[in-house]
């Protein structure tokens, strides 16, 4: 986090701009690569990755999105036709979130395929489950496997609302 603090601070500085930082801000990046490194083992968001930029911006969005007063909430004749775009918002912004997601634990397995990873997190649990088949399934689904995963994030509440 000093990392992104300083080369943030220069680059400000060099445009001209007085350097000044918003401290909230990156304590909330840095609750996101906390969360991120104990599941995915990396960084969710990080200042040069566009990967970790859509996957915090689409968490922004939802968290914008399950704090707007809905109409439909007050007049529940009114939910199928979504007057303020509230749901339909949340579901592009859930779906873009799970297709980050889905990138992530995409190139977990091909590292493990490949023998290149090293490391056991949360994904590694989630990705080598094997349950008996009686009283839990055999294997985690991807849609399951995602949406845990999400459930983990620093918005999980916004996730375990949509599933």
């Amino acid at each position: 986090m000093i990392k992104y603090i300083e080369e943030d601070v220069a680059e400000a500085q060099a445009q001209g701009e007085s350097g000044e930082i918003k401290v909230a801000h990156y304590l909330f990046i840095m609750t996101f690569n906390v969360i991120g490194n104990l599941v995915l083992s990396r960084d969710l968001v990080s200042p040069r990755s566009i990967d970790g930029r859509e996957f915090y911006d689409a968490m922004n969005k939802l968290t914008k999105w399950a704090g707007t007063p809905n109409v439909a909430d007050f007049f529940p004749f009114l939910k199928w036709l979504d007057p303020q775009g509230i749901m339909r918002n949340m579901v592009q912004d859930m779906g873009q979130a799970m297709r980050i997601v889905e990138k992530f634990v995409n190139e977990r397995t091909e590292e493990m395929k490949s023998g290149r990873k090293k490391t056991k997190d949360f994904l590694d649990a989630l990705l080598e489950y094997e349950g008996d088949g009686k009283d839990e399934p055999d294997v985690i689904s991807d849609q399951n496997r995602r949406t845990i995963i999400l459930g983990a994030s620093p918005r999980s509440s916004l996730s375990a609302a949509l599933f």
